[in-house]
Parts: C-alpha cells; structure tokens; sequence
C-alpha cells in the first residue's frame, strides 16, 4: 500500500506527462484503477472533479476506462464534507446560459457541472436529497445515480427550461408555505449576491423560513467571482460564497467549525 501511495503522488503531480502519452493500454488502465481506489481517494484527499478532468482530457477512452472514473468519481463524492448522511439537503442549480462557461480557476469544468454533479453524485451519500433546477420557479429532477461522467454533458441541452432567472425566494417560499424542513441548502448560479435587490427579497424570505426551521443553513453560491474565494455570513446561518477552488466544501467545513474571523480561516485553509 506504501508504494501505491508513492505512485499515486507521481501520477497526481504528473497528469498531463501519462494521461495521454502511455504506450501501453493497460498501463493506463492500472494507473486510473490505482487513483480511483477509495484508499487512495481518503489518503490524498482527492475529490471528484479529478475524474471530471480525466474523462475530459483522456483520449480515446475505452469502456473499461470509463468505468473505473465512474466508480472513482462516486468514491470521491463519498469523501466531500458537509453532506451528512443523515442531513435534509436541497441542491438547486441555474442551468442558465451563462452558467456554460468554464470556471476561472477550473477551466476544465463549466459552471453549469457543479450542481448537476452534486446532484447525482450525492444521493448515495445522503438518504433524504433533494435536487433540482432554479430558475422563475425551482423545479425537482430525478437525477441518475449512475454514469454520471456520460450523463453530465446531456443536462445542457436542458438549457433556460425553468427560465432565465435565478429566483431563489420562490424555493424558500415554497419550502415556507409547505413547511418542509431542510437542514441546508445549497444555491448555485453565477449570480452575483447584490444584484437586482436579490439579497433584499431573499433575506426576507430566508427569515420567514428560519420559522420553519431554525436550524437550516443557507448557501448562495456564485461561482463566477474570479478573486479567489470569498464568504460572507450573517447570524441567520445565510452563507454567501463566490468563487471556487477544488477544496471549496472544505473550506466551509473551517469556516462553519471555526469562531475565527473568515479572513483569517481563508488565510488558514488555503
């Protein structure tokens, strides 16, 4: 094991000198094996978005290949903090045209792929998920558990279908109105939080919310910020995000665990 960990650290380091320069097949089928193991996974921290990468990047994959990164990325997922097996958990994601651009520090993943990702990727992780598209209105999908590097590309198609807004005070009003009670939330769009009044109207609408449910969590997630990541949050448990970094779901892990100031957490985390 001590010296799959040893090869597993040269392969991190050295991605684009194999993945595509391996002359043997089943060298490069030994070396994805080795990087989706779930030993290696937990022991180097690796998180899903690797395998995102090694689908997109690797040429001329075999279906043996793609099947060892379907199996890597849902170990990954198992491994992401935050999402607690136990936890009510709502992911809504803009499928907005704007949300099909590369991410700026990630130019191998969209906007778009973060919440369809964690949309399928979770449910195997967390027993009561909810997931879905927001737009005008929050619309709930049933998203496959399985293939998820094959079925990410087909959601673009879907562009616009809940409209071209992000209107996330008509999901806390629906939450409110049904008085379903969610333990967190999560937001993810390219919409920038002061935009439009938006914090107004969802500020009131998160506080008739917390009625519901005083201990839910709510995560605004604007993943077109390109200044690194920052996060804001006030005592109502709202958290505003912008940015992204491959660590992100960590970082909130600090930040929520931590009674530092943020800056100095970030400072920490990074």
């Amino acid at each position: 094991m001590a010296a799959e960990s040893i090869l597993a650290s040269y392969l991190l380091d050295n991605i684009n000198e194999w993945i595509n320069d391996i002359q043997q097949p089943e060298a490069r089928l030994k070396a994805l094996k080795i990087l989706a193991s779930p030993v290696v996974i937990r022991e180097r921290q690796i998180k899903p978005w690797l395998f995102v990468y090694l689908y997109r990047k690797a040429k001329l994959l075999k279906p043996v290949e793609i099947a060892v990164l379907e199996e890597g990325i849902i170990n990954a997922a198992q491994q992401l903090p935050g999402f607690e097996r136990n936890k009510r958990i709502v992911i809504a994601s803009d499928i907005s045209a704007s949300m099909q651009t590369p991410l700026q520090n990630a130019p191998y993943l969209q906007r778009f792929d973060v919440g369809i990702l964690l949309s399928m990727l979770l449910q195997d992780k967390c027993r009561r998920l909810q997931a879905g598209f927001i737009g005008n209105t929050f619309k709930p999908v049933n998203f496959p558990k399985r293939n998820v590097l094959q079925e990410l590309d087909n959601y673009r198609r879907l562009e616009g279908s809940v409209g071209y807004a992000c209107y996330a005070p008509a999901l806390l009003a629906e939450l409110t109105a049904k008085r379903k009670m969610v333990d967190k939330i999560f937001i993810l769009t390219d919409q920038d939080w002061d935009d439009q009044n938006m914090a107004y109207k969802i500020a009131d609408q998160w506080k008739a919310y917390k009625q519901v449910a005083p201990a839910a969590k709510l995560y605004w997630m604007n993943l077109s910020s390109s200044k690194g990541i920052a996060i804001r949050m006030d005592k109502l448990d709202l958290y505003v995000v912008e940015g992204w970094s491959d660590t992100l779901f960590d970082i909130l892990q600090v930040v929520q665990g931590n009674p530092l100031p943020i800056e100095a957490q970030l400072a920490a985390a990074s």
